[in-house]
């Protein structure tokens, strides 16, 4: 199967949420950086499994976007899917999914 079947095969599994050829650029505070063949904002847990899950299967190469600090994308974009995680209350670290504390007192 080719790499353009197995993304247009992944869009169609995901439905609407998917954007085709978004530019990294908006979603990193360095502004810059081509498109992502395929971009996801994963508002749950529970979505952002099925993203990852999907990709595995289908063989598409897939990278994890937090905030968007500290991470930079080359001109030629991503071919694959970016998943951005949207909602702060969770976070993953070394692969596995963290609840974010919230600082109290400044601390």
């Amino acid at each position: 199967m080719t790499e353009d079947r197995r993304l247009s095969l992944l869009k169609k599994k995901l439905g609407d949420k998917v954007k085709p050829n978004e530019p990294l650029g908006r979603h990193t505070s360095f502004k810059i950086g081509g498109p992502a063949a395929l971009f996801y904002e994963a508002e749950t847990e529970a979505e952002l499994v099925r993203v990852v899950e999907l990709s595995r299967e289908l063989g598409v190469p897939f990278f994890i976007l937090g905030g968007g600090s500290n991470v930079l994308f080359n001109d030629e974009g991503f071919r694959g899917i970016v998943i951005k995680i949207k909602n702060g209350k969770w976070k993953m670290e070394n692969g596995k999914r963290k609840r974010k504390r919230k600082m109290e007192n400044g601390k």
